[in-house]
């Protein structure tokens, strides 16, 4: 299934990295992202999902649903509302930190955002990579500035095919 869902990627960005999904008692705990070899959609202690199958499929296509699984943030409040704010930033769009801040009526967190990105257990899902500084600098993220522009260029791609 991987190596079907590697070719439906235009880019290329999905033939040099994998998505790992880490399961326990079979609810989601984490995604990370990693370079590879090849791609790979890697269940950990789960057998593969087809709807997780079929949303990455969608998300490679350019199209954005629901995901299927339920998240488990364990993260404070504030964080909580910064990560539910990031799952409205369309796909091919970006908001800076400071602007997250203020639609949250905290106009004095934007460091208080990055940490939550930082934070986030479901990149993708929850498009941390789509937050950026207010000067139009990448800010960070947790796998990498270069990742988070290969992010960035893969999905102005798939917008604009």
């Amino acid at each position: 299934m991987s190596s079907q869902i590697a070719q439906l990627d235009k880019t290329g960005f999905w033939r040099q990295h994998s998505c790992l999904l880490h399961f326990q008692n079979t609810k989601l705990q984490k995604i990370t992202l990693k370079k590879a070899d090849r791609f790979g959609l890697v269940f950990i202690d789960s057998p593969e999902l087809p709807e997780v199958v079929e949303w990455f499929t969608h998300l490679l296509k350019g199209e954005t649903l629901p995901f299927p699984l339920p998240l488990h943030l364990k993260v404070g409040p504030f964080q909580k509302q910064v990560l539910e704010k990031l799952q409205k930033i369309p796909l091919g769009e970006t908001r800076s930190y400071k602007e997250i801040a203020c639609q949250l009526g905290r106009p004095g967190a934007a460091r208080a955002v990055g940490t939550a990105c930082r934070i986030n257990p479901y990149p993708l899902v929850i498009p941390c990579h789509r937050v950026i500084s207010s000067g139009g600098g990448l800010g960070g993220f947790a796998y990498g500035v270069a990742m988070k522009r290969r992010l960035l260029d893969f999905e102005d791609q798939i917008g604009s095919s």
